[in-house]
């Protein structure tokens, strides 16, 4: 929309330091980190396919590898397999076997790493691997029912239906500009419905 590079990255920077996504990025509930590393890996798988020399490939597939293993620890893998298919897809068409070793190993390694703490503090892997099938269990048996209308709720009267205790909460991060700037987003798309050449601020 600004069509200048300066003003469009002003923009975004002011967007993502604003406290509803700082507070929320190292958490998994904003999904802010697993889409970053999501987009790391395909960044990296793309730039692979186009590398003609070894050595860059070896450090590319360590990479893509760590990415799509932190990718995975990071939330409920469910994405992961056709990731892994797709990585592995890249580095075996390279015709070099020791870029998809290196590519699976890594995704394995950095799966676990994270975990380091937990088996330095003295569990077993059995006891790691309780602990995955409970994570496993808890999507499986997850019966969270999403409400659409927190979102209009939220924006315009600050008010948000918890997903667990159904209670109405307001959000600490809300302002008045909530409400201004989704009228004036909707009043934009409106005007733009109706004279699609003209873009309204």
């Amino acid at each position: 929309l600004l069509k200048k590079n300066a003003l469009a990255l002003a923009l975004t920077l002011i967007f993502a330091l604003d406290p509803l996504v700082v507070n929320q990025f190292t958490l998994s509930m904003l999904d802010s980190l697993q889409l970053t590393l999501l987009l790391l890996f395909f960044l990296v798988l793309a730039y692979a396919i186009d590398t003609k020399h070894a050595r860059p490939r070896i450090f590319l597939s360590v990479v893509a590898g760590a990415a799509i293993g932190l990718f995975s620890e990071t939330k409920f893998p469910l994405l992961s397999p056709v990731l892994l298919y797709l990585g592995s897809v890249v580095f075996l068409r390279q015709r070099r076997w020791q870029t998809l070793t290196t590519f699976l190993a890594a995704a394995c390694i950095f799966y676990v790493l994270p975990y380091l703490p937990y088996f330095l503090s003295g569990h077993t892997i059995i006891e790691w691997l309780r602990v995955q099938k409970g994570i496993v269990a808890f999507y499986v048996k997850s019966d969270l029912a999403p409400n659409f209308g927190s979102l209009i709720t939220t924006l315009i009267a600050n008010r948000y239906q918890n997903l667990f205790t159904k209670v109405w909460e307001p959000n600490t991060q809300w302002s008045l500009a909530w409400p201004v700037v989704t009228m004036l987003g909707i009043s934009a798309l409106l005007q733009r419905k109706k004279q699609s050449s003209l873009i309204y601020w």
